[in-house]
């Protein structure tokens, strides 16, 4: 990620608008904001990190927004804005945001709140090559310019970019996702706050192992610990269940087991029970059989049936039926039957052999009495084996039940079958015998039908005969009804000519009236040429009175005009002459053109003036720093005095530590003598007179007074480089001033800016002149031309009376003689003549119409003459006709013959009686044939002997007693075997509910079975997935049977591991500071000793203990390590340094390799001595090879060495602060 240009306004201390060229800036690859203490430098971070995140680079967010809005801008509604270009792996992004902020209302007292906004924009791909030359040429630029407004523009542009994002937190979302870095992250390796520059080293352990959690996107880690977890429970959950699913499965799978086993010798019981009752039916049937039969079965029997076979069959169709002895048929069925019964009782099916009472036995199911699956106690494979190898045993046992049921249901149904068929027979001939008698029945009642079909056929065919006579009655009728309407019509026609020519006494008294009417009407144009003339000379009558009237007019609009003439005249003549006014003019206007000149030599002259003033006053305060700097040099001295003995007594200390802790012959680990006088000296001292005492009192008060005096030390240090800088500013501006006054005194520099402040006064007043000398001559042209507009009008108005004059003469002229009554009376007349003109052509059409109307008329008359005649004639025929057709048949008259014609209704109504009266006679006829036909079949003698039916001895009886004594003995043999066939279909359906039993119980065994074995294999395949699982989820989050000797979590290792990469990096840059004595190494917590410090070779930490990084300081040349709370200011600083930049390396590693190409570091460097400064800036200019380093400092020396600079500065103390680059 590259920085390329930042505006902001109306930020912190900055009123106005600023922007800064980033991209040029970093041409040298280091530049510095530099600037007096409260000046705003750190604020234009706290911009940067605005434009990206929406929020500040300080820790506390909310308190460091609020100040975002500028207070010079409290009274004001201009916008408080940010906008930042940057560049990230090729692609130009432009963000702009609005902070929020109170401003006042437009109308009325009080604030409003103004909303955040953000948009965030991407340079479009075509456009990204001429932005790419933008950029270039603001590198190589040699201007002093430095303004980034070009970038902004050109990202503005509409065409130039697209809009990714216009939704204020969905922007720092985006950003988030462009970059790589969220808010914390980008602080930490891109900016380095003021206040939290060495914060980092200063956290506890715990506080450190979190930071670097959130600054290396440790959460995934720990959202992989986490899921890992889940899932360990989510699948012993879903074990557990499986565990559930399959006891309960064992469960049902054994309860359908023993139902099976218990309902065998139930099944048995009933199939038993049910023979004996299918035996004891037969028997019973067969004595019903032998008690009907009596002794009217004979001989005659055989003689009986032949007889009654040949009245039934068809001539030619008898067939010879070989004689049957009755009661030999009957005890043939008879003997089958029972031998069907026995054959029942005789069919025993095979018991099956039981499975064995384990199956009762819980642990034959690998379960225990309460339903518990024995696991552990049988492992997995084991408990799958053994429940696979009951369901087959089970299974098998069902699907014999089955088998056994389903023979003994087969049986059942073909007894049905054979009731079924004895049934159906006997029905089949009732129904037949039933038939006939209805039939029979029918043809009775139809027979009673005959009288009434009869009389319809009489009725039909007189209908016939009267209906040509009633159509010659009615054609008569007509005829003499069309007579009469003709001479009805011809009387018509006579009334309405006899009522239009009757006003008119006649026909020629209508063209009489006609003719006239027609001579008044043609005088109507001569009428209107005569009015015509009247108007002509009444319009030269007004003529004359309209142009007198006019001429009158004119000659008062002439006196007018006259007098406006004079009265403009006398106007110009008091105003005065143009051309003095036009010299007046010219001379103000030079003078106006001289006042630029000479405001700028009155602004010259104010400046020397105000140059002089501030001289004297830099002077006195130039004597004053100069006092200041002297009193912090020495107190800095007196400080640095009393930490160098500070810094010997712990020198001392650790001496007499290292003499406490050697043996009698012991060599010293400083220089690895045998023999120390003084040392052994001093401990003899101490052991005489409690040295030892003050030893421990000096060793417990060295860290607070060694921190305060170091903290006071940076402070004095601090103070006297502000003063530093201070006097080498007011001695530059001092010599400024100086070089600027040379030459003149202080009373010639007055003298000079009187002079010109009476000059320009002098140019200021001669506006007003020029101004009142223009407006008089405007006036004087206004006059002119009003003076020669009233001249033009005059005569104007002169010309046009002239003219109106003549032409009143010549309106005289042509009315000479004419008189208005006369031609009033004249008018009259002529108006009354075309009055009755235009009534006489206005009745003219109508009589015209009349006249046509009544030769229309009198034509009709003479056709409806014509067709009256020809009626008469025809009415007369067909009376004669209807008179001869009522002789002939044999009518009186009409209405006789009418009476008998039938319409056609009640026609077709009796020709469909009749017809289906025919039809269905017919039809009974054929279908007493066609069933007396089927009756000889049935009754065959084959099946009259296998029906054992008792058919009528009696030889002379009429068909339909026959008929009826064999439906008698039919229906009597039909009620015992319908009673056989219901006792047999009750057997069947017993056998049809065991074999469904023994089916469902089958199927349940079976689905039991299916299902355990289904559950027990996934309870399996869940185990052996489980087990891995749970290995790796204990062993991530640091469980006690992870199998792991340190019981340590995935996160905490993945960040231990990440910062001591850190460290890594750290100590290479350390190595180029200060002959690389220092070195960071990551301690252990477990292992801190009495006097607090820490130990580098400590055991692991045990398990479950709080966990954090502490770091330790390692000091090559005395081999300790000891707490970074020991280090001074200065090593604090680039330690510190160190360590930023090494987080910042290894963070934009760890997230994908993200380039930030600019650090930014916010102060720090006021507490390096010279030498370490020089150090630190090489190794920044070493770092500086791969990026830009922006350093916010005020310390002189890096002005000197840093070229190119960002100056912040403040006219006055309370003032805006303004931003300029060098």
């Amino acid at each position: 990620m590259k920085l390329i240009g930042l505006c902001f306004e109306g930020i912190g201390p900055y009123a106005s608008a600023f922007s800064l060229d980033l991209a040029r800036l970093s041409r040298n690859h280091m530049f510095l904001i530099e600037g007096c203490t409260g000046s705003g430098k750190s604020m234009i971070l706290d911009a940067l990190v605005f434009a990206l995140y929406g929020d500040v680079s300080s820790l506390n967010g909310g308190e460091e927004k609020a100040r975002l809005r500028s207070r010079f801008l409290d009274h004001s509604r201009r916008e408080t804005s940010v906008k930042l270009v940057f560049e990230n792996n090729g692609d130009y992004y432009y963000v702009h945001r609005t902070p929020k902020y109170m401003v006042p209302k437009q109308s009325g007292t009080g604030a409003t709140e103004h909303k955040p906004s953000g948009t965030l924009l991407k340079v479009a791909p075509h456009m990204r090559d001429a932005f790419e030359s933008l950029v270039d040429r603001h590198m190589v630029a040699d201007t002093d310019e430095h303004s980034a407004d070009e970038y902004f523009e050109f990202c503005e542009h509409a065409d130039n970019a697209e809009p990714l994002c216009v939704q204020v937190g969905a922007v720092g979302t985006m950003i988030e996702q462009i970059v790589g870095l969220n808010r914390q992250q980008f602080c930490q390796t891109v900016i380095l706050p003021q206040g939290q520059f060495s914060r980092f080293l200063r956290l506890k352990p715990e506080e450190r192992s979190s930071m670097v959690k959130d600054l290396f996107a440790a959460a995934d880690y720990e959202r992989i610990q986490h899921e890992l977890r889940d899932m360990r429970l989510e699948r012993g959950a879903q074990v557990a269940t499986r565990r559930t699913r399959l006891e309960s499965a064992i469960a049902t799978a054994r309860d359908a087991a023993l139902r099976c086993l218990n309902s065998t010798d139930a099944d048995l019981d009933a199939e038993a029970g049910a023979m004996d009752c299918a035996a004891a039916v037969v028997e019973a049937q067969a004595q019903s059989e032998a008690a009907a039969r009596d002794a009217e079965r004979d001989a005659l029997a055989r003689e009986c049936v032949d007889n009654l076979l040949d009245s039934l069959l068809p001539a030619g169709d008898s067939t010879q039926v070989a004689p049957t002895d009755c009661d030999e048929f009957a005890a043939d069925h008879g003997h089958s039957a029972q031998d069907a019964a026995a054959d029942v009782i005789e069919s025993p099916y095979e018991q099956s052999t039981p499975i064995g009472d384990n199956l009762a036995d819980e642990r034959a199911w690998c379960v225990d009495v309460d339903g518990a699956l024995l696991e552990p106690a049988m492992d997995v494979a084991a408990i799958e084996h053994q429940l696979t190898h009951v369901a087959e045993q089970v299974n098998a046992h069902a699907e014999e039940q089955h088998d056994r049921t389903s023979g003994q249901l087969h049986e059942r149904e073909t007894q049905v079958a054979q009731a079924q068929h004895v049934h159906d027979q006997l029905q089949q001939i009732t129904s037949v015998l039933q038939d006939i008698a209805q039939t029979v029945n029918e043809q009775h009642e139809l027979a009673a039908q005959s009288p009434r079909m009869d009389q319809l056929r009489a009725w039909i065919e007189r209908s016939n005969q009267a209906k040509p006579v009633s159509i010659l009655h009615y054609q008569a009728i007509e005829a003499a009804r069309l007579q009469h309407e003709s001479g009805e019509e011809l009387q018509a026609v006579d009334q309405q000519i006899a009522t239009l020519t009757e006003p008119y006494g006649g026909i020629d008294g209508l063209h009489a009236a006609h003719d006239e009417l027609n001579r008044i009407a043609q005088r109507e144009p001569a009428i209107v040429a005569g009015l015509e003339l009247v108007v002509e000379k009444e319009r030269k009558l007004a003529a004359v009175a309209q142009t007198k009237a006019r001429t009158e007019q004119l000659a008062a609009d002439l006196q007018a005009a006259e007098d406006h003439y004079r009265s403009c005249v006398d106007d110009e003549q008091r105003i005065g002459a143009l051309g003095n006014q036009v010299e007046r003019i010219e001379h103000y206007e030079q003078l106006l053109e001289a006042r630029g000149t000479r405001e700028r030599e009155l602004q010259d002259a104010q400046t020397l003036v105000s140059d002089w003033d501030e001289t004297d006053r830099m002077r006195e305060a130039l004597l004053d720093a100069q006092a200041r700097l002297h009193d912090a040099q020495s107190r800095r001295a007196q400080v640095r005095g009393r930490l160098d003995a500070a810094l010997q007594d712990r020198l001392v200390v650790g001496l007499v530590q290292i003499a406490d802790q050697l043996e009698p012959g012991q060599p010293c680990p400083v220089c690895g003598s045998l023999e120390h006088p003084k040392l052994a000296q001093m401990r003899e001292a101490s052991t005489a007179g409690g040295a030892t005492e003050h030893v421990t009192n000096a060793e417990i008060n060295y860290r607070e007074e060694l921190e305060r005096l170091r903290a006071e030390h940076d402070e004095a240090l601090a103070g006297e480089s502000a003063q530093q800088i201070q006097v080498t500013r007011m001695q530059t501006r001092l010599d400024e001033l100086t070089a600027a006054i040379a030459g003149r005194s202080r009373e010639q520099a007055i003298q000079w800016r009187d002079e010109a402040q009476r000059a320009v006064n002098e140019s200021n007043e001669a506006r007003a002149h020029l101004a009142q000398a223009r407006q008089i001559a405007k006036q004087i042209v206004e006059v002119r031309e009003q003076v020669q507009h009233a001249k033009e009008k005059a005569e104007t108005t002169a010309a046009m009376l002239d003219t109106e004059h003549q032409h009143y003469q010549a309106a005289q002229q042509a009315a000479q003689g004419l008189e208005p009554e006369a031609l009033q009376a004249e008018r009259s007349r002529l108006e009354q003549e075309r009055h009755d003109a235009l009534q006489a052509a206005g009745q003219l059409p109508g009589l015209q119409n009349t006249i046509e109307r009544v030769s229309a008329l009198h034509k009709e008359r003479t056709l409806l003459a014509t067709k009256l005649a020809e009626r008469t004639a025809v009415s007369e025929h067909a009376n004669a006709e209807f008179l001869r057709a009522c002789k002939e048949a044999g009518f009186a008259d009409g209405t006789s013959a009418a009476a008998a014609v039938l319409s056609d209704v009640d026609l077709d109504h009796y020709a469909g009686q009749l017809k289906e009266y025919d039809e269905r006679r017919a039809a009974l006829a054929s279908q007493a044939h066609q069933l007396r036909t089927q009756l000889a079949i049935l009754l065959s003698p084959e099946s009259v002997s296998s029906l054992r039916l008792a058919l009528p001895t009696a030889l002379y009886i009429s068909d339909e007693a026959r008929e009826t004594a064999i439906l008698a003995a039919a229906s009597a043999s039909l009620q015992r075997a319908t009673a056989t066939l219901h006792e047999a279909q009750a057997s069947r359906d017993a056998a049809i509910r065991d074999q469904q039993s023994a089916m469902e119980c089958w199927e349940q065994c079976a689905n039991a079975n299916r299902t355990m074995l289904a559950e027990a294999s996934q309870w399996a395949q869940a185990m052996h997935a489980y087990e891995p699982l749970r290995r790796m989820a204990e062993l991530v989050t640091g469980g006690r049977d992870s199998g792991a000797e340190r019981k340590t979590t995935l996160i905490t290792y993945a960040v231990t591991e990440r910062f001591r990469d850190v460290l890594a990096r750290a100590n290479d840059l350390l190595r180029d500071i200060r002959d690389g004595y220092y070195e960071l190494r990551l301690g252990d917590q477990d292992n801190e000793s009495a006097d607090g410090t820490m130990s580098v070779n400590a055991p692991r930490m045990r398990a479950n203990h709080k966990t954090g990084l502490p770091i330790l300081i390692y000091d090559r040349r005395c081999d300790t390590c000891a707490d970074p709370d020991t280090l001074s200011g200065g090593e604090r600083f680039f330690v510190s340094l160190a360590l930023a930049l090494a987080l910042a390396d290894i963070i934009e590693g760890e997230n994908g390799g993200v380039r930030m190409e600019t650090l930014f570091i916010d102060e720090g460097f006021g507490s390096l001595s010279a030498d370490v400064l020089d150090e630190v800036m090489d190794v920044l200019e070493e770092v500086g090879r791969s990026r830009t380093i922006g350093i916010i400092s005020h310390v002189g020396s890096l002005v000197e060495r840093i070229g190119d600079c960002i100056m912040v500065s403040r006219e006055r103390e309370d003032g805006p602060s303004t931003i300029s680059v060098r």
